[in-house]
C-alpha cells in the first residue's frame, strides 16, 4: 500500500490481490499436467513426480525461462 496517508488500497494493488490466485492456480494445474494423473497406489509414483517436474523445469528453461523464476513459481 503506499504511504498516502490513507488506509485506502490503490487500484493497482487490488488488482494484484484480485489476479494472484487464479495465476498461482494456473502454475499449479502447469506443474500437474507435466506428472499426468496417477494412482496413488502407483508402486514408483514419487519417480513418476520427479520426472513430471524433471519435464516441466527442462521445458521452462527451453522457453527462456530463468533459474529463478522458475523457482519462484
Amino acid at each position: 500500500m503506499e504511504n498516502s496517508g490513507s488506509n485506502a488500497f490503490t487500484e493497482t494493488e487490488i488488482e494484484k490481490a484480485a489476479t494472484a490466485p487464479p495465476r498461482k492456480q494456473r502454475r499449479w494445474e502447469n506443474v500437474f499436467a507435466y506428472i499426468v494423473e496417477q494412482s496413488l497406489s502407483t508402486p514408483n509414483l514419487l519417480d513418476v513426480i520427479h520426472d513430471g517436474l524433471d519435464r516441466y523445469w527442462a521445458d521452462r528453461r527451453e522457453r527462456g525461462i530463468k533459474v529463478q523464476s522458475i523457482r519462484r513459481e
